[in-house]
C-alpha cells in the first residue's frame, strides 16, 4: 500500500521504493599499486619538525625600513 490507494501519508512512501542503483559500470581494474613495485612509506623521525603557519595580515619577512 501506499499513499495513493490508502490514508497513508505520502511521506512515509520513500519506504516501499527500492534503493536506487548505480547505472556505472566496473573498469575490471584492482585496486592499488603495480604488482612487482616497493611500497614506500615515510619512516618515523625522533624530532618531528613543528610547521610554522603565520597569523593572517602578518608578513612572514621583515619590511625594508625607510632612510638606510
Amino acid at each position: 500500500m501506499n499513499s495513493t490507494n490508502s490514508s497513508k501519508p505520502p511521506s512515509s512512501d520513500w519506504l516501499a521504493k527500492p534503493p536506487p542503483t548505480s547505472m556505472r559500470r566496473r573498469s575490471g581494474r584492482k585496486p592499488g599499486k603495480q604488482p612487482g613495485t616497493s611500497g614506500t612509506t615515510l619512516s618515523q623521525v625522533a624530532v618531528p619538525e613543528v610547521p610554522h603557519f603565520p597569523h593572517p595580515g602578518v608578513p612572514t619577512t621583515p619590511a625594508p625600513q625607510q632612510g638606510q
